[in-house]
């Protein structure tokens, strides 16, 4: 069903295209590190408190809100508390969203804010969840209480959008601590987009201690993303413990019958490159220097290539 659509009057023109570039100046620092001077304008912060009761329509309410929290982060100002005050009695489920999510975006720090934050989880709507959980990424000086509570909404969590959400959140902030709730999720969660995002949270706080649900990935799951995320953490790792799974899915994409000449490339080809380099790294035991060998020697009508010149000068 359609979202209402806000009918609310917007703010004159001048002024939303203000908004607008403090916000934009903000994501270009984060990205190309361009100079920001509008957020830093002196008496901003005042004024846009002024402006935010007098934004009736959800969206220029949520340019007001970035703003602020743009403004606070370059003036060094924080203002935290001015914008959970004021958010957490906000109607529109998705300036909630929005804004908490573009804080986690921009790097805006959240201080202080742990009882607010934890309201808004108790939250029944997805998205006002959703928010809280993204704030939780940016409390910077509270790290371990916003970690535990996002390993405890993850184990609650019913939703897989919600799950992934929480999983590219914990991929930034989290530590080994949350690895086992992850595992456990992960052999709850069908969704490719959900488990994608564990392991590339798995990938990014502990690669080398996940070897086994990296295997059963392997296994057990049919979508070869899941493959290419569970080879590349195992690259990177290089634990020896899943040499005999791997050298197994080599040995059954060599045979398998091409679909067509043209194999595409993230469903074949980058994950069978990220497993031969887990078992470069392991050349010196003779079955995988025979292996290699073979596949250097042999022309297979799966590999294509440009695939056949990164074995010939990367394998050796």
């Amino acid at each position: 069903m359609p979202k209402k659509q806000d009918d609310a009057p917007r703010l004159d023109t001048g002024t939303a295209e203000k908004l607008e570039a403090i916000r934009r100046e903000n994501y270009n620092y984060i990205t190309d590190k361009k100079e920001v001077v509008l957020s830093k304008e002196p008496g901003l912060i005042d004024w846009l408190k002024q402006l935010l009761p007098l934004a009736s329509h959800a969206d220029d309410r949520e340019l007001v809100y970035v703003a602020i929290a743009c403004a606070a982060k370059n003036q060094q100002n924080d203002q935290s508390a001015f914008i959970f005050e004021n958010i957490v009695n906000e109607k529109n489920t998705s300036v909630i969203r929005g804004v908490l999510g573009s804080m986690k975006g921009l790097k805006v720090p959240v201080i202080g804010q742990m009882n607010a934050i934890q309201t808004l989880l108790q939250s029944k709507k997805r998205e006002v969840r959703e928010g809280a959980q993204a704030a939780l990424g940016v409390c910077f000086h509270e790290r371990d209480k916003a970690e535990d509570l996002l390993i405890d909404q993850l184990k609650r969590s019913t939703n897989a959008s919600e799950t992934m959400f929480m999983c590219l959140t914990l991929m930034e902030m989290g530590t080994v601590k949350c690895i086992p709730a992850i595992v456990e999720k992960y052999h709850a969660t069908k969704g490719l987009d959900a488990t994608a995002s564990m392991f590339m949270a798995i990938r990014a706080i502990d690669p080398i201690g996940t070897t086994d649900v990296l295997m059963d990935v392997l296994q057990n799951r049919g979508e070869t993303y899941s493959h290419q995320i569970a080879l590349s953490c195992l690259a990177k790792s290089k634990d020896p413990k899943a040499i005999e799974t791997v050298i197994a899915w080599v040995g059954k994409i060599l045979t398998k019958k091409p679909r067509s000449r043209e194999i595409d490339y993230q469903d074949e080809v980058a994950p069978m490159i990220s497993a031969l380099s887990y078992l470069n790294n392991f050349k010196n035991e003779p079955h995988i220097a025979e292996l290699i060998l073979k596949i250097k020697n042999e022309k297979h009508d799966f590999l294509d290539f440009p695939t056949l010149e990164w074995v010939k000068f990367n394998l050796n």
